[in-house]
Order: structure tokens, then sequence, then C-alpha cells
């Protein structure tokens, strides 16, 4: 076992590409069990998830490594050996006041030095993010060190929780929003949960959550109204046409016609410069249903002549 230190060789660089790197580790950590020991934590040299940085002269790329394997080989006098081998994904440089950049500027060449680091290299990645308080996690390879993130940079995009069943995808949805709202407690979180996986109510009626009880305001789809001008013109025709009827084409090119009146004469009286089928705007039912039934009645020539909608609405 090695000496305690805040960083140990490990190995040199072998090959460098733009999208990776590849090291051999040095022969005193090519046991069986190569342990050493970093910031008092012990771990195996060229472990994959551990974090490497990667010396010459002043660049200092730190690297994640994905991959490790032997190759064995036979010295002179026919002993056999094995040549241990890791794979690296580069992360960032460190500058030399400590400061983590992301993305690598400066890339090293075979046989650049490779040191396994302890935490004081890893925390200079997550250390500006740290004052939030947003905690996410543990890093695999060092279990007491809680990984925090920028908030603001994650949920002013889109991003998605992926995994197959059973692998804990409600779980990392569950305790990211419980650390969002001890992070952030005036955070407004609207879940849509289909499955009540984490608001539910019991045989009794109790709700149930997984949230604290004084954050959260159940609302069940069962009992909530929803003003029809909401509704999209697609689910306004699924709700009074039937597409089966011989005459749903027609009925449908009338109520997109109707509907398109309708939103337009509202927006006008509220100064609303454009409007669209889809547009959540208040429209009159009564006088959709007015347009319908005229056109649906519609005779010409004192009653002689049927319109080209009578009985279409039937």
């Amino acid at each position: 076992m090695s000496a305690q230190h805040s960083s140990i060789l490990i190995g040199y660089l072998t090959e460098v590409r733009g999208n990776g790197m590849e090291a051999r580790i040095a022969q005193e950590h090519s046991s069986d069990l190569p342990v050493i020991t970093i910031d008092g934590e012990e771990m195996l040299a060229g472990q994959i998830g551990s974090y490497v940085v990667i010396k010459q002269k002043h660049i200092n790329v730190l690297a994640l490594i994905f991959k490790t394997w032997g190759k064995d080989r036979f010295d002179s006098t026919d002993n056999r050996m094995t040549d241990r081998f890791i794979s690296l994904i580069p992360v960032g440089e460190i500058q030399d006041n400590g400061m983590f950049v992301r993305g690598v500027r400066h890339y090293p060449t075979p046989g650049a030095k490779v040191y396994a680091v302890g935490l004081d290299e890893i925390n200079a990645i997550f250390s500006k993010f740290r004052d939030y308080k947003f905690f996410i996690g543990q890093l695999a390879s060092h279990k007491d060190y809680h990984l925090s993130l920028d908030p603001r940079a994650l949920f002013g995009r889109h991003f998605a929780i992926i995994g197959q069943s059973g692998s804990g995808k409600s779980w990392a949805v569950t305790s990211l929003i419980q650390n969002t709202i001890k992070a952030m407690p005036k955070t407004h979180i609207i879940m849509l949960d289909l499955h009540g996986e984490y608001c539910w109510k019991a045989d009794d009626g109790t709700v149930h959550s997984a949230f604290p009880d004084d954050v959260v305001q159940y609302v069940d789809a069962m009992e909530m109204e929803m003003p029809y001008w909401m509704m999209s013109y697609a689910e306004l025709v699924d709700l009074f046409i039937d597409r089966d009827d011989k005459g749903a084409t027609l009925q449908m090119s009338f109520m997109r016609e109707i509907l398109q009146q309708l939103k337009r004469k509202e927006a006008k009286l509220i100064g609303m410069p454009t409007v669209s089928i889809d547009t959540p705007i208040y429209f009159s039912l009564a006088e959709m249903y007015m347009q319908f039934k005229t056109a649906n009645e519609e005779r010409k020539e004192f009653g002689k002549v049927q319109g080209a909608l009578f009985g279409q609405f039937d």
C-alpha cells in the first residue's frame, strides 16, 4: 500500500486523441490489489469512475476513468506479467489558481504523468455551485462527497431522466424535487403525476405524499374543472363530432370556420392582434351552437331549397 499523499503517481500517458486518452498504469500499481490512500481514503489505482489529473509542465487536465483492461507479456526470464491500461475522458483543466475550467485547450503529449486525485481536486469542479446547497447525490468514487449543481442552469433547460423499468427513475425524480425544495423553498413546481407515484389517496381518503405536507397542494384530476374554451380544436372535435359519421369531414370543416370567427371576434374586443384556431381565448358556446343550428336548418327560396349543411348535424 502506498503512502498517503494528496495525489499519487499511478501511470503514464500512452495515447492522446481529441475525444479521449489512454494511459499505462505504473508497474508498482499493477498488482492484484493496487490499493492507494489519498486524503485518508483508500481506493484502487485506476478504478472506473474515479478522477485523475494528467500533469505536464503547466498543463493540468482533469479526466475521468471509464475503462480499464490488462495485457499479458513475458519478461526476459519468461515470467508472465500483466500491464494494466486505462481509458480517460478529459473533463477540463485545473488552472494555476486551483479553479476548474470546463473543456480542454491544452492537451498533454504521451509520456505525461497521470496522478490519482483526492477530494481537493474534485472539489475544484463543483465548489462554485456549493453555495446553492442544491445537492443531487454522492460521487460514485467518493461516497462522502455530495455533488452540487447550478439549479438555474438545470431548470433553465429541458432535461430528461431515462432508464429501464425498475431502474429507479421515480426515486431519482423524488430525490431531485426534495432537494430542490430544500435549496429553494419558494420554488413553484407543477407535477403531472399520471400514475399516482408521488401523491396518492389511501382507502380512507387520506392524502399521502413523497414531499412535506406543508409545501404540497394536491389536486385530483377527476375533480378538476377546466373551461371549455381552453380546449384545442382537436379536443373539441373529439367532444362534439363522431368521426365515423359520413358527414364528419364537412362538420369538422364547418366547426373550424366558426371557431375562427368567434375567436377573432373576441380577440378584437380585448386587443389581441392575432389569434389561431388553438389560442386559449374565450368564445361563446351558445353562439357556436346557434351557428350549427342555423346551418343545420337552413332553407332557401321560401323553404323550397335546402341549405348546403341542411341536416348535417342531426
